[in-house]
């Protein structure tokens, strides 16, 4: 697939998420910024679908060194300020895995986790946040949830 068609098909997506999630989110009291990012949901979204069929290693890689992405996206940010806005395609990027989610696997899995620190032992029982999901272990480190 190339990089026109990957991004049709996410911001069609992304319109659709738009329009459903406008109705349903809350609003906040928290003041709303009024300049916009230079690039848009849809792009961050086809920038992280594209990595993953680009065969780079590493992310940092492919978006420093992959000339495609620079003649598709011209006001593409540096990097780190593309990690920063590539918190708002979390919740896009779930649904949209959940979507396609029902395809089969092609046998090459991926597991990413890390560990949350306990602030302290006595705490343990306190942590609900991920209870049932974490299991608690200990390193050298100290006491962490993960793994």
């Amino acid at each position: 697939m190339d990089l026109t068609t990957i991004f049709y098909h996410r911001d069609e997506y992304c319109k659709l998420f738009n329009t459903a999630t406008s109705v349903v989110l809350l609003e906040t009291d928290k003041p709303k910024r009024a300049r916009a990012a230079s690039l848009s949901l849809s792009e961050i979204i086809t920038l992280t679908v594209y990595y993953h069929m680009s065969g780079f290693k590493t992310f940092k890689d492919f978006y420093m060194r992959s000339g495609q992405i620079r003649s598709g996206f011209p006001k593409q940010p540096s990097y780190n300020r593309f990690i920063e806005l590539h918190e708002r395609a979390i919740l896009p990027l779930t649904l949209l895995a959940k979507i396609f989610g029902k395809y089969a696997c092609d046998g090459i899995p991926y597991i990413d986790s890390f560990f949350l620190k306990v602030s302290h032992p006595k705490r343990i029982p306190s942590h609900k946040v991920f209870k049932g999901l974490a299991e608690l272990g200990k390193t050298i480190v100290g006491w962490f949830f993960g793994g």
